[in-house]
């Protein structure tokens, strides 16, 4: 789709591709305070150095260097401040404010950056961030910690990798300078604001119009799932070295593995299943350039395969069946895969059910958007997401 400006440094676009499926999926819980699809990342920070020497003695300082490189990505990718607004027939679409105001983009910053320091883990925090208009950055001084948390329309898994190695690019420097060629200072915004997480952050809201108290009003959102296995660095080297000694991927050996426990747990009804499930695909690798490069991290550039275990087979067996699948699964030239996956993206967004009403979220910012040069995305292809990230400010 086109970017079209409606009014001076106004953007606005449909929402395109998988954008629409996923803000959609994201919305279809909203009345219940959940938020289905959500990309987090969390990330521990150790500052060394001499340069950086004074930041282990001075949080503040620590808080202040965050802020500031967090206010220089949002110049760097103007899609972290896209918005999903309602047109005249209350159709979800994205918006976009455009504007060189170094005040604009210290706006966006200053409800975005938060400061938690309750004590609470990350992992408590993350499941109060849904249903959040724009991405957040949540520093945690106590553990040293920091959570990047967007929309799933707005970004994929490896985006959000490529977002926050810009970040630490900009927190490493002395001058927090967008890569985009901007030229206002960020270094000179005043001292953060420390903002915590209030118990009322933490609530989910009745749909409009009701008068029942549930009690996720209340309480925070529980974790959808707790890890059982976690693989250190070592254990991850090992796995990855007996794969490549059995010629399968890791991919397929998780696979085959997690088919072997639904085998062993299933009744007598479902003994005669095979076992399939969706595997995200990264599709970045596939795109030409510049869509394949750090400048268009903020895009969700991913897609689900769907490949079948074989009960009958041993765990060899269909480790090696799966490996073959996967990697032949596009069935055609990754060209023609995409844009196949365009008509069907298309296809599904029209299908499913409109978004309810917006209504009251936990704490939406309301905020202002900087400029950008909006243009075309890339037509080919079904998984095109946001403003072009390449931004140049003309």
């Amino acid at each position: 789709m086109t970017w079209a400006e409606t009014s001076p440094g106004h953007w606005v676009d449909e929402l395109d591709g998988a954008e629409k499926v996923f803000y959609n999926l994201s919305q279809a819980f909203r009345h219940l305070g959940k938020e289905y699809t959500a990309v987090y990342c969390i990330c521990k920070l150790q500052f060394e150095g001499k340069n950086n020497a004074n930041l282990n003695a001075a949080l503040g300082e620590r808080e202040k260097l965050l802020y500031n490189a967090w206010s220089a990505l949002g110049a760097d990718y103007p899609g972290l401040r896209v918005v999903i607004a309602q047109d005249k027939d209350g159709q979800p679409r994205k918006e976009y404010r455009a504007s060189a105001s170094a005040k604009r983009i210290d706006g966006w910053a200053s409800e975005t950056f938060i400061v938690d320091d309750t004590g609470r883990p990350a992992s408590e925090i993350v499941p109060t961030l849904a249903l959040r208009d724009l991405p957040c950055l949540v520093y945690l001084p106590g553990s040293s910690e920091i959570i990047f948390h967007s929309q799933h329309w707005r970004i994929d898994a490896l985006g959000t990798c490529m977002v926050l190695d810009r970040l630490f690019e900009l927190v490493g420097s002395s001058t927090n300078a967008p890569q985009n060629g901007e030229k206002t200072e960020y270094q000179a915004v005043a001292q953060p604001r420390r903002r915590i997480l209030l118990p009322s952050e933490y609530r989910r809201h009745a749909r409009p119009g009701s008068n029942r108290s549930h009690s996720w009003e209340t309480e925070p959102t529980f974790l959808l799932a707790l890890p059982s296995l976690q693989f250190t660095a070592k254990s991850t080297e090992a796995l990855v070295a007996a794969c490549k000694k059995q010629g399968i991927s890791v991919t397929a050996a998780v696979h085959a593995a997690s088919a072997e426990v639904v085998f062993a747990q299933a009744d007598g009804v479902g003994k005669e299943f095979d076992y399939s499930t969706i595997v995200a695909v990264n599709a970045r690798d596939y795109l030409p350039a510049p869509y394949n490069t750090k400048p268009y991290a903020v895009a969700a550039y991913v897609t689900g395969l769907a490949q079948t275990a074989r009960r009958g087979d041993n765990f060899a067996a269909r480790s090696k069946h799966l490996t073959a699948a996967y990697r032949g699964s596009w069935g055609c030239e990754p060209k023609e895969y995409m844009a196949a996956l365009r008509a069907i993206h298309k296809g599904v967004g029209e299908r499913q059910s409109p978004s309810p009403s917006p209504g009251p979220g936990p704490g939406p910012s309301k905020t202002s958007h900087d400029r950008a040069r909006v243009g075309n995305e890339a037509e080919y292809c079904g998984i095109t997401t946001g403003v072009n990230d390449n931004i140049d400010g003309t």
